[in-house]
């Protein structure tokens, strides 16, 4: 990619996955798609994919977004140990797809970026299910920090959140998660003041 046709740039990358696009498009007999590409809107960032795969759509690409300012938020002040999508075959055995799994400051921390779209009771079903996985593990502290965008959202899951010992389940606005990865962000019925990661145990 250092040819005049295709700089080594962002503007040359996308030269280069255009022309395979374009390649795909014309379904020339016996050839298969080589690339295809989904644009949600027009202001939108052009979304690259082989063939088989889902692609985005607004409403997955906003989830996405979501999951990655988070992941930024922690890596950029050093703190993040690990970090991974929610896809395990462990976690399958209990019914579980964490949006993302992590170690923060040396925390197992698995991730629920909300968009506030799912219902309630998805919340109620999750817990248990992640109060087993914890008890598979009995030598490992592992908490759940679901990240919500609304007030009422906020109050909600509290209210909701089933007793458990010690600070398992956790809830915090997305918007201070990522102003302030480290701050008091973390809220729990348990206690009356927020906590920081470094308040938990490890």
């Amino acid at each position: 990619m250092t040819s005049k046709d295709l700089p080594p740039s962002y503007v040359g990358t996308t030269r280069l996955l255009n022309r395979k696009y374009q390649i795909g498009r014309r379904k020339i007999k016996g050839e298969k798609p080589i690339i295809e590409c989904t644009q949600i809107e027009a202001n939108k960032p052009e979304f690259w994919h082989i063939p088989g795969q889902r692609g985005r759509n607004l409403h997955n690409w906003q989830h996405e977004k979501r999951c990655g300012d988070v992941y930024v938020s922690y890596e950029t002040v050093g703190a993040l140990n690990f970090w991974t999508d929610g896809h395990h075959e462990e976690y399958d055995d209990y019914g579980l797809i964490p949006d993302r799994v992590s170690r923060v400051l040396n925390r197992i921390v698995f991730w629920e970026v909300e968009r506030e779209t799912k219902l309630l009771p998805t919340f109620e079903d999750k817990c248990p299910k992640y109060v087993r996985l914890s008890r598979a593990h009995p030598g490992k502290k592992m908490y759940v920090i679901w990240t919500v965008i609304t007030k009422g959202r906020l109050d909600n899951l509290l209210s909701l959140t089933p007793p458990h010992p010690g600070l398992m389940f956790l809830i915090a606005f997305q918007d201070e998660v990522l102003a302030d990865p480290l701050g008091a962000v973390l809220r729990s019925p348990k206690v009356a003041n927020p906590l920081r990661l470094e308040d938990l145990e490890c």
